[in-house]
């Protein structure tokens, strides 16, 4: 159960500059909380979090954003599992006749799950930051730069391994089909560099062809698609090359009825044995449909796999490792006010891997009480 006691009347706007402070409590029954082949431990969780968001409008879609979250969370069953997690993001963008600016950053501290391979709870912490330029330079042609900066800082030994930093540089062509609509040609490099395994450090170029905006009325996407090659510097270990993905797609075919479909292929950093990185392709499709004006059904279904290029010992036989995952969800949500909103939700979610160990199956049950604004 998720309970959120904030009024609107808490979100104070001072003609263009708003503060929105929130306050929730979360519950949640977990029926595999350590996502372990057999055995399966079930716990609740009980999640209290706070935040404040702060937005300035500077005209037109223009604005800076802050917000801060932090969660505290207590296990009934295994205190070992308590922890805080915060989260910081700051957004801002500035647009002129012909040339348009955007920033970013975001900050995490956590110990959710760090990737699909991994069904640990790891403690790190996160940041992102980067921004870029866009310049419509003549007629519909235009030019775009992007710059990027990742690093992980991973708590505890076993994972020390996967701390790191990534800078992207970046730079495209587009043409605008509409003033909403504009396809592009992209160019990345990614330098990525390990802080103790340097034999991972690895150099990332990509190709990509995408598009963004609306398609039609109803009709919208942000869509990459290309090609992508990893060299590693040390030359310990083959160049690897593999198409890569990225789809954000919104269909609204009936005033009460919306789908999204995410999908994704991309480079992942591993620590399985022998495995510097895995590729994970992955696919989810949501829907909303109102009932009635105030009643929505949110039914939800994902799938995906992850694929390990490197041979490891897998009961006496060497084998390149394979995960498949798959689940579902459904929700309905009831729109008491226009800020109140009352949801209930169940998900499942499984593995299957020709690795034995790495299969698991998770059922979550939850409910939530929620403002919005």
């Amino acid at each position: 159960m998720c309970l959120a006691l904030v009024s609107p009347a808490a979100a104070l706007d001072f003609d263009g500059f708003k503060l929105i402070p929130s306050l929730r409590y979360t519950g949640e029954y977990d029926d595999n909380v350590l996502r372990q082949s057999s055995g399966a431990k079930s716990d609740f969780i009980s999640t209290v979090s706070t935040g404040l968001a702060a937005q300035l409008r500077l005209g037109g879609s223009d604005q800076l954003s802050a917000a801060y979250r932090n969660e505290i969370l207590r296990y009934v069953e295994r205190g070992n599992l308590d922890t805080e997690r915060h989260f910081f993001d700051l957004a801002g963008s500035l647009t002129f006749t012909k040339l348009s600016f955007f920033a970013k950053e975001k900050f995490a501290s956590t110990d959710d799950f760090p990737s699909s391979e991994l069904a640990t709870r790891i403690k790190r912490n996160e940041n992102e930051a980067g921004g870029g330029a866009d310049w419509d330079a003549y007629g519909r042609w235009g030019l775009g730069v992007l710059l990027n900066h990742f690093y992980a800082d991973y708590q505890g030994r076993d994972f020390e391994i996967l701390d790191r930093s990534a800078l992207t540089l970046g730079g495209r062509v587009y043409y605008r089909f509409t003033p909403r609509l504009r396809v592009f040609v992209e160019y990345n490099r990614v330098d990525e560099t390990y802080a103790s395994a340097v034999d991972r450090d690895n150099t990332r170029q990509r190709a990509l062809l995408g598009l963004e905006g609306n398609i039609t009325e109803r009709l919208s996407s942000t869509a990459k698609l290309g090609y992508e090659r990893t060299h590693f510097e040390t030359g310990g270990q083959s160049d690897l090359q593999q198409f890569v993905t990225s789809s954000d797609t919104k269909f609204q075919p009936l005033e009460r009825l919306s789908f999204r479909l995410l999908m994704s292929r991309s480079v992942q950093a591993s620590a399985f044995v022998g495995n510097s990185q895995f590729v994970s392709t992955d696919a989810q499709l949501s829907a909303d449909y109102a009932f009635r004006p105030r009643l929505f059904f949110l039914p939800r279904i994902t799938a995906g796999v992850d694929e390990f290029p490197q041979r490891a010992d897998n009961a006496g036989t060497s084998e390149k490792r394979t995960d498949f995952r798959y689940g579902f969800g459904l929700g309905i949500r009831y729109q008491i006010q226009k800020w109140l909103h009352v949801d209930a939700n169940y998900d499942y979610t499984r593995r299957d891997s020709n690795f034995d160990q790495f299969d698991y199956a998770d059922n979550r049950v939850f409910g939530s009480v929620g403002v919005s604004f």
